[in-house]
This record gives structure tokens, sequence and C-alpha cells, in this order.
């Protein structure tokens, strides 16, 4: 979370926001604590200028990968945030495989059989410029 709010209020995510960019594990901390990127602004309106279209906007538009986050609260909490095209799938390999993975999203039921084909890889070859 630390990290994408740098991104953030640097401005990087206004500069280079046609670069795409890929947060592991779910943005961290971050759909739990998107409101303090808000109460952040609150608290000094001048970081308003490095994200002239909003937290939410640059949060909406990076990408996010399921590695080590695939508990369904926090995979709701991501769904909820970002659009199903800004999930990815990822492993985290070594510290958990790609089938412990493909297991716990399945477990979760958060995704739908489309949406799940969207994270396994349909998302990530639309974002290598390949088809789905």
């Amino acid at each position: 979370m630390r990290a994408i709010g740098r991104m953030l209020f640097s401005g990087a995510a206004e500069k280079f926001k046609d670069v795409p960019i890929i947060w592991s594990h779910a943005g961290g901390s971050m759909v739990a604590f998107a409101q303090r990127f808000y109460g952040a602004i609150e608290n000094n309106p001048k970081l308003a200028e490095a994200v002239p279209q909003g937290p939410e906007f640059y949060l909406r538009r990076f990408y996010y990968d399921v590695a080590q986050a695939y508990h369904p609260v926090t995979l709701r909490a991501l769904k909820t945030l970002v659009p199903m095209s800004q999930i990815l799938f990822g492993t985290d390999y070594s510290f958990r495989t790609a089938l412990q993975t493909i297991e716990g999203i399945q477990k979760g039921g958060v995704f739908n059989a489309q949406e799940l084909r969207s994270v396994g890889y349909g998302n990530g070859r639309k974002l290598l410029g390949l088809r789905a």
C-alpha cells in the first residue's frame, strides 16, 4: 500500500498513466485502506494536484494479481474496487504453487466461471496484446 500511495502522490500515476502497473498480492493492504488515500487529501489538499482525477481513478487503472491474496474477503474487496479486467492470476511461487492458488480462488466462490477464465488467463493475455 505504501508503494501505491507513493505512486499516486508523487504524481507518477498521472504522469505515466499509459504504463500498465501490476501490483502483487492484490495491492497488499490497499483494498482495506483505500479510504486513507482520500483522507490524505483531506488532511493535505495540495496532494490532490498529484491525482487530479481522484485516487480511485488511478487505483482502478492499475492491475492486481491474486498471489497469496485469494481469501474470499480480499477478492470481494478487490472485485468491488477495480474492474474485473484489472485482476490477474499470480502464484508467488515458491511460497504457493499455481494449483494452491487456483484451488483457493475456486474455493472462495467470489468469481463465476467467466470471471475465473478472465483472471486465469484472459486478462493477462489482453494486457500482453494477445487474443484472450
